[in-house]
């Protein structure tokens, strides 16, 4: 592969593209210490080349990553994939889909995962730095990296190779940071990688098996679907999980900015596991009686309403989408009660008085939740002041911006020169 190729993911043929770096830098900024903030906040009018340049030189040098610039260095491969916002959880999963069919929607937003792949000439090994969790991690312990390399393994080089993860959005609250981490993962190692050149669907079902049965992690297929193609509208086939069927959530002209302006995230600083969440449905299911019942029902709910918000946003009704949203948390709330934890339902009982709707993400319902102010912009300003005081008494919480994400993921391959040349644009 030549490193003076950019990679892109094609929406007319989920297939990956390859053209030069050619766009011209519209906003300098030489700040390297603050980079994910900027791009989190959407302040910096970059291209996506420059964009996905300014972080990989971040992240290098946060880890100090100087031999970007050893003579040895062959290519700087970026990706980076979104997360999501899911409006109809559960419908995806395998327990579920043994017994019925699945239909959800969900909306990606702008908390990429980024994926650096430092690629020397030399021959050897490969080491990675994981730097949400703040240490080095090497290939042999278990970890999605590991069990991407050995599943690609007959199709790489033995090249020296330098992995960096880094996730703008916190993992295990509810926006599938796992999946979105696999599918940058497995899309930056197919762009190394020798041989066929992997469409998104194939990376989207190679991400999925890696985390189901390789990791042996319960999970439906929804978060690998939004980090790899976007916003997605989604049908998955009964009794044939994972296989599912996708197309692009349409947005008509305006509703991308009507919801970013109306909505925000609330982060409540708690973490649940989705894996242990799932494992405790399926043994509900497998009890049978009015325990299997009671799940399957809630989620044809869920399914239900998520069909009718889908409907509602691709055409444009946003006060329709907002009561169909509340009427999938309410169905969650009936599968899980826990979900509710003390801070999320103080929560809620402050949006709701000042009539927004309010859903956690997520199967565990729990860390980042939606806030969506039917009114429009004027509302969501109220509501965020007031929701901003109680935000402000629990440790850790925070509320963070809804930006849309209008792509899935995205792959850059830069040679040093060329990440030094766009970094270095005035």
């Amino acid at each position: 592969m030549e490193g003076n190729k950019v990679i892109f993911a094609s929406r007319e043929d989920l297939k990956f593209r390859f053209f030069r770096v050619v766009e011209k830098t519209h906003h300098n900024n030489t700040r390297e210490d603050n980079v994910s903030v900027d791009l989190l906040m959407g302040s910096l009018p970059m291209s996506m080349e420059e964009e996905m340049a300014r972080e990989a030189h971040g992240l290098l040098m946060l880890t100090s990553q100087s031999r970007w610039l050893d003579p040895a260095t062959e290519s700087i491969i970026v990706s980076r994939a979104p997360v999501r916002m899911d409006f109809g959880g559960w419908p995806d999963t395998q327990f579920f889909l043994k017994y019925d069919w699945g239909y959800l929607m969900n909306i990606a937003l702008r908390l990429w995962t980024y994926v650096v792949i430092v690629q020397s000439r030399r021959p050897g090994g490969y080491v990675y730095h994981a730097l949400d969790f703040k240490e080095q991690i090497h290939e042999r312990e278990e970890t999605f990296v590991h069990q991407a390399l050995e599943e690609l393994r007959s199709q790489l080089s033995t090249r020296e190779r330098s992995i960096i993860i880094h996730s703008l959005a916190p993992p295990q609250t509810g926006l599938g940071t796992s999946g979105s981490v696999g599918v940058a993962v497995v899309a930056a190692l197919n762009a190394v990688k020798c041989g066929k050149t992997m469409t998104v669907e194939e990376i989207v079902y190679l991400a999925h098996m890696i985390e189901w049965l390789r990791m042996e992690s319960e999970t439906g297929i929804q978060d690998q679907i939004a980090a790899g193609d976007g916003s997605s509208v989604i049908r998955c086939l009964a009794r044939k999980f994972p296989q599912s069927r996708w197309r692009r959530l349409r947005f008509l002209p305006g509703m991308r900015q009507r919801t970013e302006s109306s909505s925000f995230l609330i982060d409540t600083a708690e973490v649940r596991s989705s894996d242990e969440e799932h494992r405790r449905k399926i043994r509900m299911v497998e009890r049978g009686g009015s325990a299997r019942r009671n799940v399957l029902d809630s989620i044809r709910q869920i399914r239900r309403w998520g069909m009718r918000a889908a409907k509602s946003f691709e055409s444009g009704s946003f006060e329709d989408f907002c009561t169909c949203v509340g009427k999938i948390w309410q169905a969650q709330v009936q599968l899980d009660p826990s979900a509710r934890t003390e801070r999320i339902m103080k929560l809620e009982e402050a949006a709701k008085e000042m009539e927004a709707v309010v859903k956690w993400l997520g199967a565990a319902g729990g860390g980042m939740g939606v806030v969506l102010c039917p009114r429009g912009a004027g509302q969501r300003r109220e509501v965020e002041t007031e929701l901003e005081k109680l935000v402000q008494t629990m440790s850790g919480a925070r509320i963070i911006p809804c930006l849309v994400a209008t792509t899935g993921v995205e792959v850059c391959s830069f040679t040093p020169e060329e990440l030094e040349e766009v970094i270095t644009r005035r």
